[in-house]
């Protein structure tokens, strides 16, 4: 049985020496038939590259992730940053709706996040 892990991880080298641990005083239980090409992988999920590239990451989705769009709106009163909700900063604004008839909004709906900075 080969074990193999991520390197900088602590917690995989950790559990990757428990299992190697617990083959080797229980050989019964774990009897591979004499398989040499036998591999156990250990990956650490803290350290995962791919879940941020299977989110969607438009303007729009973003705003949803961080906002919550319900019926094409943004209810500024339900989000608070340092304390202190975001339609108390500017009491005029306790509602965006989000349409085509804002420009910025139509304009950039589905562009990437990554691009709404240049």
């Amino acid at each position: 049985l080969q074990i193999r892990y991520q390197r900088k991880s602590n917690t995989a080298m950790n559990f990757a020496r428990e299992i190697r641990h617990l083959v080797e005083t229980e050989k019964e239980l774990f009897d591979f038939r004499g398989n040499p090409n036998t591999l156990l992988l250990i990956l650490d999920r803290r350290d995962d590259p791919i879940t941020p590239l299977l989110t969607q990451w438009t303007y729009q989705a973003m705003v949803h992730e961080l906002f919550c769009i319900h019926n094409n709106r943004v209810d500024l009163r339900k989000h608070n940053q340092g304390g202190v909700g975001l339609s108390q900063r500017n009491p005029e604004i306790e509602q965006i709706v989000l349409s085509e008839t804002d420009q910025f909004f139509a304009d950039h709906m589905y562009s990437n996040f990554g691009d709404l900075g240049e």
